[in-house]
């Protein structure tokens, strides 16, 4: 079964703000999310519900909530680290 990543509207901004090389590279990470789901490894509180803010392979930190039940992944912030 495969996992749903969504992009919630408060991310939308952080993505237009990649380059289109940026955002390629942001979407294979999401995209190896699909089979297993978000690697869920730093916990913290996001909008008063736990939620997760991880590093990507290619230096993307992103803030994101996960529902195990319905396997999805809503994607809250995209920052590029330097």
């Amino acid at each position: 079964m495969t996992w749903r990543i969504l992009g919630i509207s408060s991310c939308q901004a952080d993505y237009d703000r990649l380059s289109e090389a940026e955002r390629l590279q942001l979407d294979e990470d999401l995209l190896r999310w699909v089979d297993d789901g978000a690697p869920c490894r730093d916990s913290r509180v996001v909008l008063g519900v736990d939620g997760f803010d991880d590093l990507t392979a290619s230096g993307f930190r992103i803030t994101y909530l996960v529902s195990q039940t319905d396997r999805y992944v809503a994607v809250l912030r995209i920052r590029k680290e330097r």
